[in-house]
């Protein structure tokens, strides 16, 4: 959700792949809507009560992972006089430093500038137990544009990203690192030129701030961005290479596509068409595509009434602006284009091949919009409902992202593999119909074309 100022505003429940992508590659600012911050203040409070009560809760009165039976029991977590930090405290403290084991170069700071954003926005739910102030830290750091440094290698994601948000978390206990200006700078250091120490993490606090699939939703949403640039500029990749073939626009047919209406394919042909609206080199009847002309020095008048256009000849400056009759005697192929009653697979199939890549496309960004308002922590507060609950269960797991983004990674080697061959047929002239060799603009050999 956006602001009038272009101020991204955070709910906890309307983050959409727009607004990451704001922040993550354009630096958008964020703010939270007063009604997260009561939510998030109500989950706090509630589960200070519980704790009260002496209820047992995973992560907050017991170890963690196999050491859940580990009961640690309420009144030993409340500060004791004379300790040098609580029970609490330390709790929480040793999760975040035991789990920062990634090694390897470190994520863009456009990632971990997506899992920041995507972290606090899982906490303004209100189903995670964190204080506001901790939030609020989070959010001073995204706005300074002070991004966590963490390393690339370490996430599992059957329990979530553990390691890589443990890192994320760092710097608010003041260790770590942090992106500051493009330099990595020790966080206590960074901390204490803007007057901020370290913060004392509460009741689960690192628990929530490091259970959940933050990573592997940054990656996926900043994939999901640059597929879509990508198969846009493939499509006109494929238009233009119909183009230099001159050939038959039939294939991307509205009636062809009601017959087999897969959306991806459908808005495939319907983008093609659009696309070759007023092309006056598809569809050309094939008795009126004549030889190519080979260019030489002097076929080229010397006056100005004559200007270059194409490498392999000229368009006269009075044919300009209806190009049919030039293109009807200077189409480039030698001998005449080879007849064919259709194009090539790698034309006639962009529809079914790049709509299939469209179609995945589409499912992966269904997935990450879900998961982008998603809570993925454990345990989860409920304080609104009537009692208030603490319930354990298992949304932290990364498996809907993973069989997503599986399917990602197998679509994007299709849209490779189909332009690959339309690129091979172009420039070899076994295939191409009787254009140039490696479109070569001339014959003399002085011109190695796309060799």
């Amino acid at each position: 959700m956006t602001d009038s100022d272009s101020t991204i505003l955070l709910t906890g429940e309307h983050l959409s792949r727009a607004d990451l992508i704001a922040v993550a590659r354009q630096g958008a600012r964020v703010r939270v809507a007063e009604s997260a911050w009561r939510q998030v203040a109500a989950a706090a409070a509630f589960l200070g009560r519980e704790l009260e009560r002496g209820q047992p809760i995973y992560g907050v009165t017991t170890g963690f992972g196999s050491n859940a039976d580990r009961l640690l029991g309420a009144t030993r977590l409340r500060e004791r006089p004379g300790c040098e930090r609580p029970l609490v405290a330390e709790l929480q403290r040793n999760l975040i430093i035991s789990h920062a084991v990634c090694v390897g170069p470190p994520l863009p700071a456009e990632v971990s500038r997506a899992m920041l954003l995507i972290r606090i926005n899982t906490l303004l739910r209100g189903h995670s137990g964190i204080r506001p102030e901790t939030i609020e830290r989070l959010l001073w750091l995204l706005n300074a544009d002070l991004i966590p440094v963490v390393p690339e290698k370490g996430s599992v994601g059957a329990s979530g990203d553990l390691a890589p948000l443990s890192h994320l978390a760092l710097p608010l206990l003041g260790v770590g690192q942090l992106w500051d200006g493009g330099e990595r700078r020790d966080a206590a250091v960074v901390l204490a030129e803007h007057g901020l120490g370290p913060l004392e993490l509460s009741y689960k606090e690192g628990l929530a701030l490091n259970n959940g699939t933050a990573l592997m939703l940054a990656l996926g949403v900043l994939a999901i961005d640059d597929c879509e640039r990508l198969l846009a500029t493939a499509d006109l990749a494929a238009v233009v290479s119909l183009e230099a073939f001159c050939g038959r626009s039939a294939a991307f047919d509205a009636r062809v596509h009601e017959l087999r209406p897969h959306p991806g394919q459908v808005t495939t042909a319907t983008r093609l068409r659009s696309l070759l609206a007023g092309s006056t080199l598809v569809d050309i009847p094939y008795h009126r595509v004549p030889r190519f002309q080979s260019w030489t020095p002097g076929a080229c008048p010397s006056g100005d009434e004559r200007t270059f256009d194409l490498r392999w000849d000229y368009v006269p400056v009075a044919e300009r602006a209806g190009r049919e009759a030039f293109y009807a005697t200077h189409l480039p192929f030698r001998g005449g284009k080879k007849f064919q009653p259709q194009d090539a697979y790698s034309l006639r199939c962009v529809p079914q091949v790049h709509g299939a890549v469209r179609d995945t496309i589409a499912h992966v960004s269904a997935v990450l919009d879900i998961e982008l308002n998603a809570v993925t922590d454990n345990p989860l507060v409920f304080a609104a409902d009537e009692g208030g609950d603490v319930l354990s269960a298992g949304n932290f797991h990364g498996m809907p992202l993973a069989l997503a983004l599986a399917s990602l990674k197998a679509a994007l080697p299709v849209l490779a593999s189909i332009s690959e061959r339309r690129l091979t047929k172009l420039v070899d002239p076994a295939t191409n119909d009787g254009l140039p060799p490696f479109l070569i603009g001339n014959e003399d050999g002085t011109d190695s074309g796309l060799m």
